[in-house]
């Protein structure tokens, strides 16, 4: 499905969507409009100088997925071929790659170079750039919206399992806040309690998720505001159609993990929600049942992706001809912890107090952390794909060599695909939420007292950065902490019934 087919589903209101639901298209037009305006640069000269600080990038991209360093890599090419004396045809792509400058894919460089080759002036390019991406933002929103309907719209065995449980589960478990989406009806449970109309409705949700992401002012200026252009926007756009395609009535196993592959090709710990992948298209087949994780649709997914990584890593191989040497450089290099740019993270703050003796040691230790707690938390939560698709993506997040407030504002819309886990939630949870622009605007500031001014240190920004990875870490753990309390309350009151069952069948 298009960006255009998208939008027309994004319009039309769906079953049972309330009026409130109309304005959303307005809203997506005046936020397309702000990113048009921000990309032309048609804002005055001091604000246009604001967004420009490197203060403002750090936090929200990470400089080896940008468009300014792309340019390096070209820029590579082109000394490369001038020295060689060969015009200007450019060098061979492996001459990216010599000293420690490049660091992306070749692939990302040769998709890239005609816009730099065809396009002469800077601005020109940054502008058809700017345009391009703020067209690949809308899609990102749009497809969120869609995958949002298909999860929670289109009903499946397992959600019609849980809401008829929930209908006669005891008030003690039930989710407190379920009232909130309309989980639970007006009159429910044993004692038959009154129940708070709903702030939103779930059919509300997947419009909810479009605009959150689109019309927040981190995606904004991520897409558009900052002077270097981030990537980012094409790497959430292949890995939410990932998920798309995988959660249809009729999955696309095929294009489902070539979108996968892409994104993994470019940052390699996606390669983990090739499990939730499986799990939707395996409820949807009916082939992943029981304590099966993966079955047959995990067979056919990860045969899939094999395929498609294995001719992308052969195409790079073409263009470079010493693969070996350029992963080094690539995946290498950022799994490395080379890269102690300050960031939202605190790996460069560990790094640049450590003694060099431990460095290795480290290093593998925090590049592995992540992978821990994907096989404890699919064999736990394997019969919720969608909560394993936030958990996976916000422990990314915070594990991530370079993190970026645009991931972290992607991982907490994410959250909206599981509602029944969210009515568990406690109070903490959302504090958290809305204090995390408290050290994310204090980090702007100390960025600027260090690096800019001098009168501050690298401690300032540090217990930034520590608020900011707390707060997001006690969401992501109570997330889970809900899922995990969720499926012992569906469990109990299974049994409940099936007792109950067993002797209504003896009388």
């Amino acid at each position: 499905m298009n960006i255009k087919s998208r939008l027309e589903k994004f319009i039309m209101a769906a079953p049972g969507s309330t009026p409130a639901a109309a304005p959303g298209t307005l809203i997506l037009a005046i936020f397309t409009a702000i990113r048009l305006v921000l990309v032309l640069d048609l804002i005055p000269a001091a604000l246009s100088e604001s967004l420009a600080s490197p203060a403002l990038a750090s936090a929200l991209v990470n400089p080896l997925h940008t468009v300014h360093h792309l340019r390096e890599g070209n820029f590579l090419l082109e000394l490369a071929a001038s020295a060689a004396g060969e015009g200007n045809g450019g060098g061979t792509f492996d001459q990216a790659y010599e000293g420690m400058v490049f660091h992306l894919p070749p692939l990302v460089l040769f998709l890239f170079r005609p816009t730099f080759a065809l396009v002469a002036s800077k601005d020109v390019q940054d502008a058809i750039i700017g345009v391009v991406f703020a067209v690949v933002d809308l899609g990102v929103a749009l497809t969120l919206y869609d995958l949002a309907c298909s999860i929670l719209l289109d009903p499946t065995d397992a959600s019609r399992r849980e809401a008829s449980l929930e209908a006669i589960m005891e008030n003690r478990i039930r989710p407190m806040r379920a009232w909130v989406f309309g989980l639970v009806p007006r009159e429910a449970g044993p004692r038959k309690e009154y129940i708070p109309a709903p702030i939103v409705e779930v059919r509300d949700l997947p419009r909810l998720c479009c605009l959150l992401y689109y019309c927040n002012p981190v995606s904004v200026l991520a897409c558009c505001g900052t002077a270097v252009q981030s990537l980012h926007s094409l790497w959430y756009l292949a890995f939410l159609l990932s998920l798309r395609e995988a959660t249809k009535s009729a999955p696309n196993v095929p294009l489902a993990t070539f979108f996968l592959s892409v994104v993994s090709y470019v940052e390699l710990y996606p390669v983990v929600f090739l499990i939730p992948i499986a799990l939707f298209i395996g409820r949807t087949r009916k082939s992943c049942i029981g304590t099966s994780v993966f079955g047959q649709a995990g067979i056919e997914c990860l045969i899939w992706f094999a395929l498609w990584s294995g001719a992308l890593q052969a195409l790079s191989a073409l263009l470079v001809g010493d693969w070996v040497g350029v992963c080094s450089k690539t995946y290498g290099y950022v799994f490395g912890f080379s890269d102690l740019s300050p960031n939202m993270g605190m790996n460069w703050y560990f790094f640049i107090q450590m003694f060099d003796r431990f460095r290795r040691f480290y290093v593998v230790m925090l590049s592995l952390i992540p992978l821990v707690f994907v096989a404890p938390l699919t064999i736990r939560l394997r019969a919720y794909p969608a909560v394993l698709v936030a958990a996976f993506f916000l422990l990314g997040t915070l594990y991530k060599p370079v993190q970026t407030l645009h991931d972290a504002s992607i991982g907490i819309v994410l959250l909206l695909l599981a509602p029944r886990t969210l009515a568990r939630m406690g109070n903490a949870a959302l504090v958290c939420i809305c204090a995390i622009p408290v050290p994310a605007s204090l980090y702007l500031m100390d960025y600027w007292l260090w690096l800019s001014t001098g009168s501050g240190n690298a401690n300032y920004m540090f217990f930034q950065c520590l608020a900011y990875n707390a707060f997001l870490g006690i969401c992501t753990l109570d997330f889970l902490s809900s899922s995990v309390k969720r499926d012992k309350a569906l469990r109990l009151t299974e049994k409940v019934r099936e007792k109950a069952n067993a002797v209504a069948k003896a009388k």
